[in-house]
């Protein structure tokens, strides 16, 4: 795993790269012979809300926190290094509960991140690349085709407490700014 600090960030003084931390392959995954970069299954997801915030998820970098073997074992290297890279500035992202938790155990500093694949209203495209805008310091809303959006309540009913893991509840949809 290389360094993803990036010297030159935006003129906001946001990052424009990121490690994203998963926890392991699912069996899908390993069959299809896929990983994070390739774009495939939930990286789908994660690859399409990066674009809509202007990111290009080539230029990230992803890393499991998990070995891919029965029963999931951590995989010390990574977390050393994910604390070193950590330690440098690097800005982490941990992809759902179980690796965040492991990544706050190992005093890992990280944006917290509802992983792609999980269910419930999170997984309507507008929801989840709203999330990621707010998680990655992006403007408030996540452009769309349909104009800009806000999380829904079920989505700030879903997100891990923390600082980086707030939503503009007080704002009225823009369908309903019309009315």
């Amino acid at each position: 795993m290389r360094s993803t600090a990036d010297p030159t960030p935006t003129a906001s003084g946001r990052p424009t790269r990121f490690l994203f931390v998963g926890e392991r392959r699912s069996r899908r995954a390993i069959q299809l012979g896929v990983r994070w970069e390739h774009g495939r299954l939930c990286a789908r997801t994660l690859h399409a809300a990066l674009r809509a915030i202007g990111l290009d998820p080539e230029e990230q970098r992803y890393v499991n926190l998990y070995f891919d073997a029965e029963p999931p074992a951590l995989d010390e290297a990574v977390l050393a290094r994910l604390r070193a890279l950590a330690a440098e500035g690097v800005e982490i992202v941990g992809l759902g509960r179980i690796v965040q938790r492991a990544l706050e155990r190992a005093g890992v500093a990280h944006r917290r991140l509802i992983h792609p694949a999980a269910r419930g209203a999170i997984r309507a495209r507008a929801t989840y690349q709203a999330h990621v805008a707010t998680v990655l310091g992006r403007a408030r809303d996540a452009a769309t085709d349909r104009g800009p959006t806000r999380a829904s309540p079920a989505l700030a009913a879903s997100q891990p407490p923390g600082p980086r893991a707030t939503t503009d509840q007080t704002r009225p949809l823009c369908c309903e700014e019309a009315r």
